[in-house]
């Protein structure tokens, strides 16, 4: 199926369904879709707070003028060995614990695996695979049939974040052009209302574009 993870404050992590899932009920939000199916949205709360922590936290000086220096962030996770050289990051840092796939408010961030030998890349290598794989939590939970992936938000920008989800899910994935991703679905939407085009696969044919996509 087709899903979309919007990489902001909160994931929103989003798959089309043809079934709904009664034991998903009270998590998340569902859509209604043309043609009988449902959008599901499982927002987990590792978003782009767990992320400002890491750098606030490890990389004090990579941060100029107030805005962190992401390329020399992402370098440095690239530099380091996936999976961190064998750390794991559970990235729930927020108050409100997991919201998703399952609740429970009592969870809260880990981070296993340290020694002598760790280095920073590795902290950030495992930091970003680790809020990659809480994602990848709702998606399994509604099933294993992710074809394609696409990311927007502010964290979609992240080279790692995209290459990572890739690997993770093992599937294409690619950037949505835009930014204001809500805004925009609202206006496709507009376009099939007002009679611009006939239907909602045509009008999404014509005004999403995608770029820099990548393959697992």
């Amino acid at each position: 199926g087709q899903a979309v993870s919007v990489l902001g404050t909160s994931w929103l992590n989003q798959l089309v369904n043809h079934d709904l899932d009664a034991g998903l009920r009270g998590v998340g939000w569902v859509y209604p879709m043309p043609g009988g199916h449902w959008i599901r949205c499982l927002a987990h709360t590792a978003g782009a707070g767990t992320f400002d922590w890491a750098v606030r936290t490890f990389c004090r000086d990579l941060v100029r003028d107030g805005e962190p220096d992401y390329a020399a962030i992402e370098a440095e996770a690239l530099a380091a060995e996936e999976a961190g050289h064998g750390l794991t990051f559970l990235p729930y840092l927020s108050p409100a614990g997991v919201q998703a796939p399952f609740k429970d408010d009592k969870v809260r961030g880990t981070l296993l695996g340290l020694e002598h030998g760790t280095t920073r890349g590795d902290l950030l290598r495992a930091i970003y695979e680790g809020q990659v794989h809480a994602a990848m939590d709702c998606y399994r939970r509604q099933g294993d049939d992710v074809e394609l992936l696409r990311l927007t938000g502010g964290g979609a920008g992240s080279r790692v974040w995209r290459q990572t989800f890739s690997n993770a899910l093992q599937v294409p994935v690619e950037l949505v052009t835009t930014s204001e991703s809500a805004a925009f679905g609202v206006a496709v939407l507009a376009a099939v209302s007002v009679g611009i085009w006939p239907d909602l696969e045509t009008a999404v044919s014509h005004m999403v574009r995608t770029t820099g996509r990548v393959e697992p």
